[in-house]
């Protein structure tokens, strides 16, 4: 769909397909002018345009808009996370097998600190994956070190299947032992 607004055309094939960019955009463009768009966007990201026409009548900069949207946005996001990993815990927390325990993050600041650790994306790349229900991340760790983070892994929802498995550095030091008993994990899982 093509729209005019302020002789500006914008591109726009579903609103689903946006990008960050493309929404900075938009909020830049019309956040003042209270257009139609500017309100479907709101309602689309679950943002109360009242709390933001509030923010602009106040007359806080753009930057300072943006910001609060990005607040809210990491908070869905963070409320989407603990429910797929809540819903899928049970399964499989704790498991313990000679050597390894699976410990499941349960929140947003569990799948950063593993993205430390592990020196890879976790914990910034999939957050939106997991929070839609697409991706859920378990760890596995050394039984002696449950803290210590060892290996990542995701599974893939829809494909019911370990999507990646890795080690430091998103390596792939594993054991066929260690590749197993994700496995053993993974069709645990797929019960669900």
């Amino acid at each position: 769909m093509i729209r005019i607004y302020n002789n500006t055309i914008i591109f726009l094939p579903t609103l689903e397909v946006l990008t960050r960019k493309q929404i900075l955009t938009i909020l830049n463009l019309h956040s003042k002018t209270r257009e139609p768009l500017f309100n479907e966007l709101m309602s689309f990201l679950n943002f109360n345009p009242n709390e933001v026409f509030n923010l602009i009548n106040s007359e806080k900069d753009i930057k300072k808009i943006i910001q609060f949207l990005k607040d809210k946005e990491n908070e869905k996001i963070s409320k989407g996370i603990m429910l797929t990993q809540s819903f899928y815990s049970p399964a499989i927390d704790g498991i313990i097998n000679d050597d390894l325990i699976v410990v499941v993050p349960k929140n947003i600041e569990d799948l950063i600190n593993e993205g430390i650790q592990q020196h890879n994306c976790v914990g910034e790349f999939y957050n939106e994956r997991i929070a839609d229900g697409e991706d859920f991340i378990f760890f596995i760790r050394k039984k002696s070190n449950p803290k210590e983070s060892y290996i990542t892994c995701r599974y893939s929802i829809s494909d019911k299947e370990l999507a990646e498995i890795n080690t430091r550095f998103n390596g792939e030091d594993y054991t066929t032992e260690e590749y197993e008993f994700a496995k053993k994990i993974v069709d645990l899982l797929n019960v669900f």
